[in-house]
């Protein structure tokens, strides 16, 4: 079906509001702790809504429905299992010793057990991580869905996202994200359910859909598949996912925000249960485009928004789109957030201006957000080198 103008409105009138009511919620912003963690008040919905906003950006919608799309199949869910499974460790365990030492960072964390030098260490390597990796990755796989929706010119998508998440990012801190976050996380869960529902009925309903597709519905693939073997998920996939739920800045920043410690679990444990529906509303639609358009489709990047742009009615499909461009803004947004909150509490204040006033902070911040950002359009092509994006991640 051809974009129409109530595509367009729906696209735009999305954007708007994500961007506006995030400029508003964080007007007040003025000291490091407003900025940075939105003053520690931060509620359970907000919490749960923005880990898994901030979790389910294009990476999923075009890397994870991508590789449901070629070898891995329903397999590639097992990080969303072992995800869900993950956060209530965290919850239960990890979040009261944080919030107890009332700390920043991660990277901080590190400080009270081992002392400053691995604090530094780590810092300097999430810096480089978040930026020649995951900001990379996001940027990428958004411009990849705005070529495929508009024909729009690669690095032109890349900057064009850039500028927009920088833009309330380096204004409003963290608060700015959250609400964002929970505006855009909601639109993705209704809108990947509407593309799975409808998606269902063009295969012929979920009983024609696991007989097609039986050979890509199983969950343990022999030890010597390429992608992801069962050795893979009984003894690697839990190491990074408890770093990257329990110790990753751009995740547990909005946790160390919370009001309290029960608000902060509750808003865990909420993002654990919504984690469970993510394959349904972005696995299967990845295996859905191979049934309906795999000759057409060379690149499995590609299946998630072909899959919108021929099966979703007028005004629904740009509202949608809106969406994953917000994802794509609610990931970079954390990213470049929780970057420059290492960057400004590990490094400057910990080892150069240890008595910076609050307004210093947040100074610092704001110049450390609109450099990452710059920093990550530039090296934002990377990732088309490489098979496809969560391969590129996976590096």
């Amino acid at each position: 079906m051809a974009w129409t103008l109530w595509d367009s409105l729906s696209f735009v009138l999305f954007l708007v509001a994500v961007v506006s009511v995030s400029l508003y919620v964080s007007r007040r912003e003025h000291s490091a702790k407003d900025y940075f963690l939105a003053g520690r008040s931060l509620t359970w919905p907000l919490i749960g809504f923005s880990l898994i906003a901030s979790n389910i950006s294009t990476e999923h919608f075009v890397g994870m429905a991508g590789s449901s799309f070629g070898q891995a199949g329903l397999a590639i869910a097992s990080y969303e299992w072992v995800g869900a499974a993950t956060l209530v460790f965290v919850a239960l365990v990890l979040l009261p010793r944080f919030l107890r030492l009332g700390i920043y960072t991660m990277p901080e964390f590190l400080e009270y057990r081992y002392g400053p030098i691995p604090r530094t260490i780590m810092a300097v390597y999430m810096l480089v991580a978040y930026v020649g990796v995951a900001i990379a990755a996001v940027l990428y796989s958004g411009a990849i869905g705005l070529k495929a929706i508009f024909g729009l010119d690669l690095i032109v998508g890349i900057w064009l996202i850039g500028g927009l998440a920088g833009v309330y990012t380096i204004y409003g801190g963290l608060k700015a994200v959250v609400w964002s976050d929970l505006l855009q996380g909601l639109a993705l869960l209704v809108g990947g359910a509407t593309v799975t529902i409808i998606g269902l009925r063009h295969v012929g309903g979920l009983s024609a859909f696991l007989d097609s597709n039986a050979a890509k519905l199983h969950m343990v693939l022999p030890s010597n598949h390429p992608e992801l073997p069962w050795t893979a998920l009984l003894l690697g996939i839990w190491i990074p996912n408890l770093f990257y739920w329990g110790f990753n800045q751009f995740i547990t920043q909005r946790t160390l925000a919370a009001k309290t410690l029960a608000q902060g679990q509750r808003g865990i444990i909420l993002a654990a249960s919504l984690k469970l529906l993510i394959p349904f509303i972005v696995v299967f639609p990845g295996i859905m485009a191979f049934q309906l358009f795999g000759s057409e489709i060379e690149n499995g990047d590609q299946a998630y928004p072909i899959l919108i742009a021929r099966l979703l009615p007028s005004g629904l499909r740009g509202l949608l789109f809106a969406a994953l461009f917000g994802a794509v803004m609610s990931s970079l947004d954390s990213m470049l957030n929780s970057a420059s909150t290492i960057y400004t509490m590990d490094i400057v204040k910990r080892w150069f201006r240890s008595g910076a006033t609050p307004s210093e902070l947040v100074r610092t911040g704001r110049v450390t957000t609109a450099t990452l950002a710059v920093v990550g359009c530039l090296l934002a092509p990377l990732p088309g080198r490489f098979e496809g994006v969560f391969q590129y991640i996976q590096l």
